[in-house]
């Protein structure tokens, strides 16, 4: 990876891409998905202040190609770099080439419980701005005894909590573990995003 950068750049990550596209199931209308908001955000005064280098993950092959097409059909492969693997392997590999002097956000995305917080612990150190959608209900009502619940917190606090039901104990155990990474600049109040598949509630 050669991602030279500097105070200037503007960087924008995604730990979960997808193919750029997306349809929605009720309608079949076709909308952006994240990585292109992204490339066609800018600043509402100036058009010219925008991301200037966005890193794009994504695991499946396939869908990283597509992304790639789509990307290219909006002129944007010269800002925008897809990385096809596993999350908890490239994000580090990206923000650890990065300038601290470049301010970079990262949108962590996902329906489980993934990044692993190893990952997490990893990227901290760059003080990236962190935008985390945060699974509740099928993710961890499913799997809360498998390596998956046990990589994703920082500690084993949250069991307790989610043994009773208390889901606002779940995400604050979460929380308080970025705190812990010197990301304590947290919302003080979670925002309740709906998902309309098996994935259940997600909250950032």
């Amino acid at each position: 990876l050669q991602a030279a950068t500097s105070a200037v750049d503007r960087i924008y990550i995604d730990g979960f891409a997808g193919p750029g596209l997306n349809q929605l199931r009720d309608t079949g209308t076709i909308i952006d998905g994240s990585p292109m908001i992204a490339l066609n955000a800018h600043s509402p005064t100036d058009s010219n202040i925008r991301f200037t280098q966005l890193f794009v993950i994504e695991q499946d092959a396939e869908t990283a190609a597509e992304l790639e097409q789509q990307i290219a059909k909006r002129g944007g492969d010269d800002r925008a770099t897809v990385f096809v693997g596993d999350v908890d392997t490239r994000l580090p590999e990206i923000v650890q080439d990065l300038s601290r002097r470049a301010p970079a956000f990262v949108f962590l995305d996902t329906v489980g419980m993934d990044p692993a917080w190893r990952t997490i612990e990893e990227i901290a150190a760059w003080q990236v701005e962190l935008l985390i959608n945060f699974p509740e209900g099928t993710a961890i009502n499913r799997n809360p005894n498998s390596e998956k619940a046990r990589t994703y917190f920082p500690d084993d606090t949250w069991r307790e909590m989610w043994q009773r039901g208390d889901g606002r104990g779940v995400r604050d155990s979460y929380k308080r573990g970025l705190g812990t990474l010197g990301l304590d600049q947290q919302h003080l109040s979670d925002r309740l995003i709906r998902s309309l598949g098996d994935a259940g509630q997600k909250y950032y």
